[in-house]
């Protein structure tokens, strides 16, 4: 594996990673804001 191709991976790595951070933040949102208008 070259160096190139790490660094393509690692990018590609770290945005999904933020990107699954974004949902997780947005579903635990969601998921408080329901149970407190119960």
């Amino acid at each position: 594996m070259d160096e190139r191709h790490f660094c393509a991976l690692h990018v590609i790595f770290t945005e999904k990673l933020r990107v699954n951070r974004r949902l997780w933040e947005d579903g635990l949102f969601a998921l408080g804001r329901s149970v407190w208008e119960m």
